[in-house]
């Protein structure tokens, strides 16, 4: 579970320097999205640990990010 909780907050790091480098707002991003800005802020930062993959493709979609971070979802 520690490996999973750990590639979780990896994700989020990754996911929040996406956005910050696209100058998107988590208001903006959640709305592309389809997610609340509360979702986007807890993925980002690590916050909660039970999320599916599910919630991650619509962010990763949203910021038209490379299939390769599609693969690395893939538990």
């Amino acid at each position: 579970m520690e490996q999973y909780n750990k590639l979780l907050s990896n994700i989020g790091e990754t996911l929040l320097e996406e956005r910050k480098r696209q100058k998107l707002t988590r208001a903006a991003l959640a709305e592309k999205a389809g997610l609340s800005i509360q979702t986007i802020s807890k993925v980002e930062n690590g916050q909660k640990t039970n999320f599916k993959i599910e919630t991650f493709v619509p962010i990763i979609k949203a910021l038209i990010l490379a299939p390769i971070m599609y693969s690395a979802l893939r538990l």
